[in-house]
């Protein structure tokens, strides 16, 4: 019996730490944890269309799937956001919070609301991005 709870609070330990994967996690791949922190890091920087996050990211989500099934997800187009193959797996994780475009002279435009980021499941190197008002 010992044996057994052991066993058990080994297991649950893991799972606490994160030491576990998931089923749909490859060797060598990000996992949905991972993939959520490298987007928080990404829209937390500002690029030179668009600032970074100005509050804290929240109504964090993400999934595993093909590149296809992001960009059919996202109604975008598979050739003008990458050169990767169609079935490279990708981490989508959207989030809520607010950032700012770039302002322009006589030019009002909204500050985006909610962010989708398509991110390499293997490099976490952003593949694109799609963004809301």
């Amino acid at each position: 019996m010992w044996k057994i709870q052991k066993h058990l609070f080994s297991v649950v330990f893991m799972i606490l730490c994160g030491c576990v994967s998931t089923a749909t996690d490859a060797p060598g791949e990000m996992t949905q944890q991972q993939a959520m922190e490298k987007a928080i890091e990404i829209t937390s920087m500002s690029i030179p269309e668009i600032s970074g996050s100005q509050v804290p990211p929240s109504n964090i989500h993400a999934e595993k799937m093909t590149l296809e099934e992001a960009v059919k997800r996202l109604n975008s187009n598979l050739e003008n956001v990458s050169e990767k193959s169609a079935e490279s797996p990708v981490w989508l994780v959207s989030m809520d919070g607010l950032w700012l475009p770039v302002s322009a002279p006589g030019l009002t435009q909204k500050p985006y609301r909610h962010v989708s980021i398509v991110l390499d499941a293997k490099t976490g190197v952003e593949v694109f991005r799609n963004m809301q008002p």
